[in-house]
């Protein structure tokens, strides 16, 4: 820090110990309650115990600050990044989060029921999980559940892309 001789704290150092501070003051609280066994080994060692402690909470840290990281720049035009598929899939897989346009969601959905068969079936696949490809043969991908190659699973993908960002493009623009 400028002005001191003191170093500045990294933001995640900061969480870390917060995190490990928060855990030791609920184990200490549930022990006002009643007694905790889990403080014992506190008792008995200190210095381990919170090393433990804080080893937990680096993980955690880390791993929240990790889902925060941008995503990775499209690398060829017209193909979106691993990435960005992943993600994609968490995002589906996952709760709605607060926040979360319902209005924008049910709109999607709607515009996905409107495609052909084969465009709508490789998008329910990429919504339910399914990757395009694997490295074990015994995996099921969306190319074998629909009984077509990779590459003609990706262009329907793609068309239905196109179809969905054209249809989506008209809603935003009546609203």
């Amino acid at each position: 820090m400028s002005g001191s001789s003191k170093l500045a704290e990294r933001a995640t150092d900061i969480d870390i110990r917060d995190a490990v501070l928060e855990k030791f003051q609920i184990l200490l609280c549930t022990d006002w309650n009643g007694y905790e066994e889990r403080l014992d080994f506190y008792e008995c060692r200190f210095n381990s115990a919170v090393a433990l402690l804080r080893l937990t909470a680096r993980r955690d840290v880390y791993a929240a600050a990790k889902r925060l990281e941008p995503l990775e720049s499209e690398t060829e035009p017209g193909e979106p990044s691993p990435a960005l598929e992943k993600a994609l899939l968490r995002l589906s897989a996952a709760a709605a989060p607060k926040g979360d346009d319902f209005i924008y969601r049910s709109e999607l959905l709607c515009a996905i029921s409107t495609l052909p068969p084969k465009e709508k079936g490789v998008i329910e696949l990429m919504l339910w999980g399914y990757q395009f490809d694997s490295k074990n043969d015994k995996e099921q991908t969306i190319a074998k559940k629909l009984g077509c190659t990779e590459k003609t699973a990706r262009n329907r993908r793609d068309s239905a892309y196109l179809k969905l960002r054209a249809v989506l493009g008209d809603a935003e623009e009546n609203t």
